[in-house]
């Protein structure tokens, strides 16, 4: 392209048309990661992270990876990939080609990428002697190389160490990381305050948290743990599972007491309606069998299910359960406990949320979760001109789902559009807990599949 030669008109007009092409809005900050990081390269490697993406950039990007981004907040690619992209399209270019047709001569940093150099084998050595255990040394040498779990976090690290000469952050971090696995059980705010000096130190919010977290996933040599990292780091806010056990073998508890389930009505736990923690429902040696439960996704449906079902003492006639919302460990663990023997009847929103939560329970549960009343004739029943409407992502989602035990439930929903939420349900929820006899619930049959209770098709 530096020929002083005009382009032949067919040259000429496919470089217009790839012009055009790039200039997209919904490709702007693509391009301009990418010039960075070949910038600063020297070369098509490393990885480009793009967050809060927009309508347009999440249609542009994934039509040039080829991949679906809708509901996506952010998107994370290595250089290598996009050029490999590019070259797949009709045009048939490389990345460097594009980046020169958008921006004219590419600066390249030697000395610039000589002084990371230095700086970076000053850190790792740094790095090196915070190590103090066999595996921490492993760890520390994969990501020195550019490799292992936790290579994002460890660059925010060197971002820190470059700016300041140290990071106090790894050092929090390895010092917690240098006692795993702990003899006895500690709490990871405990564990925070002796390492860290807060007890906040090592929450995954923070860097030091990160770093510890990851450190546990080199220790645990936990493949599908480190796999979560290219698709960004882990939900802060509720760690999965897998993410407790991790901890969990290394001998950290997580928050045991904020995680919580309320139930009413369960003979031999709970009569009256009650907060349980996880670290409550741990304590209990054997949590007591029920035949069935009703569970409900919102917490005032849950109360007024309440109020509307007990007999003259106050105790529900059958188990009431609600996880407010997405299941908590707590919710999870009393589920388990039912569907050893038991069935789990659940009702949720029709919205996506509602109805991910609902499908992710019935790959736990299997033939022990029943859907109550989450059917497309529920759904018609709901009119109001107030309901709020589905987006467009909200919309994309649902045509990612499939919905077993009523498959005409998600062409309804994206062809009216609009959401009907639990609380719109709850004279027909009452309804149909009322339509059977009171009484303990391990001396019930299992709910017929009569009017009102929609168990999956063929089970």
């Amino acid at each position: 392209m530096g020929d002083a030669r005009p382009d032949p008109p067919q040259v000429a007009e496919m470089r217009e048309q790839l012009r055009n092409y790039l200039v997209q809005p919904g490709l702007a900050r693509l391009w301009s990661a990418a010039r960075d990081k070949f910038e600063r390269l020297g070369r098509v490697a490393g990885r480009i992270r793009l967050t809060g993406l927009a309508s347009d950039e999440r249609e542009a990007i994934g039509a040039l990876l080829a991949a679906n981004l809708y509901g996506r907040e952010e998107v994370s690619l290595r250089l290598a990939d996009l050029d490999r992209a590019l070259r797949e399209t009709r045009f048939g270019v490389d990345l460097v080609t594009c980046l020169r047709l958008l921006y004219g001569d590419l600066h390249l940093r030697p000395a610039e990428r000589a002084a990371d150099q230095e700086a970076w084998i000053r850190f790792c050595d740094w790095v090196r002697g915070t190590a103090v255990r066999p595996w921490l040394e492993g760890w520390v040498d994969r990501l020195c190389r550019g490799r292992g779990p936790g290579y994002r976090t460890f660059l925010e690290c060197y971002k820190t160490f470059r700016a300041a000469g140290r990071c106090p952050e790894w050092e929090w971090a390895a010092r917690a990381l240098s006692r795993v696995p702990l003899g006895s059980p500690v709490r990871l705010p405990v564990l925070a305050a002796e390492t860290a000096g807060d007890p906040h130190g090592l929450d995954r919010d923070r860097l030091a948290g990160r770093v510890f977290y990851w450190g546990l996933v080199a220790w645990a040599e936990d493949p599908q743990e480190e796999e979560l990292e290219s698709e960004g780091e882990p939900d802060i806010l509720a760690p999965t599972e897998r993410t407790r056990r991790l901890y969990d073998r290394a001998g950290v508890r997580l928050d045991d007491i904020s995680s919580v389930v309320w139930v009413a009505g369960w003979p031999g736990l709970s009569d009256l309606p009650a907060a349980l923690p996880l670290f409550t429902l741990e304590q209990v040696r054997n949590i007591p069998p029920v035949s069935e439960v009703h569970v409900v996704e919102n917490p005032a449906v849950f109360a007024s299910l309440y109020e509307r079902i007990r007999v003259d003492d106050g105790v529900p006639a059958r188990p009431l359960v609600c996880p407010s919302g997405q299941p908590s460990a707590a919710a999870l663990k009393l589920l388990d406990a039912v569907a050893e023997k038991g069935q789990i009847w659940y009702s949720g929103d029709f919205d996506p949320q509602g109805l991910q939560m609902a499908l992710a329970l019935k790959e736990r549960y299997g033939s022990r979760f029943r859907p109550w009343r989450l059917d497309r004739e529920t759904y018609l029943s709901v009119d109001h001109p107030g309901l709020p409407d589905i987006t467009p992502d909200e919309d994309a989602t649902l045509g990612r789902l499939t919905i077993p035990w009523d498959l005409e439930l998600i062409p309804t929903m994206r062809t009216r559009r609009r959401k009907v939420f639990q609380e719109q349900l709850l004279e027909r929820l009452a309804a149909d807990l009322e339509s059977h006899s009171p009484g303990p619930a391990a001396n019930r049959p299992t709910p017929p599949q009569a009017p009102g209770f929609h168990p999956i098709s063929g089970e």
